[in-house]
């Protein structure tokens, strides 16, 4: 019989209600790029990507090319754009800080996300609940995201 000693958890649409901003954060950044992402396609092919694939996919399919310091460029105004939104509102789960906070000491817990580190930390740290993880493999921390195993490979180990 296995025992269950670690809980890994995805982050966005989870624990957090965070794709209405991406999104929201993904359109206005391609607005000054030329492109109008619907909620359709959003939804529809780029939910679930990390951000530097998401631009990657985005601009392939609406015919532009992006280079990687366009790529860095643009990921770098979504992110400083989604701090500034995250800072202004709560977007946990309903239910979420009570379950973190019961499974505390009996199981150790990580987030495996397609998310940037700095904005899972925001959200976490300002629910309360930020030092519940013992680990957190971000975007940042895996060069292919999911449907990869390489993150829950990494938060195992």
């Amino acid at each position: 019989m296995t025992t269950i000693r670690a809980i890994l958890f995805d982050f966005d649409g989870v624990l957090a209600n965070t794709e209405p901003l991406h999104l929201q954060m993904f359109r206005d950044v391609l607005k000054g790029e030329g492109i109008a992402l619907t909620d359709k396609a959003y939804y529809d092919k780029y939910l679930g990507l990390d951000d530097r694939a998401c631009f990657e996919a985005v601009f392939r399919d609406y015919g532009k090319k992006i280079s990687p310091k366009d790529q860095e460029r643009l990921g770098l105004m979504k992110n400083r754009k989604m701090l500034d939104a995250l800072a202004q509102r709560s977007i946990l789960l309903p239910g979420v800080r009570e379950f973190i906070q019961k499974m505390i000491g009996h199981y150790y817990m990580a987030i495996v996300s397609g998310a940037l580190r700095s904005e899972i930390e925001q959200i976490l740290e300002k629910e309360g609940i930020l030092k519940s993880f013992q680990v957190i493999v971000s975007a940042e921390e895996v060069k292919k995201g999911k449907p990869s195993p390489e993150g829950f490979l990494k938060a195992i180990r």
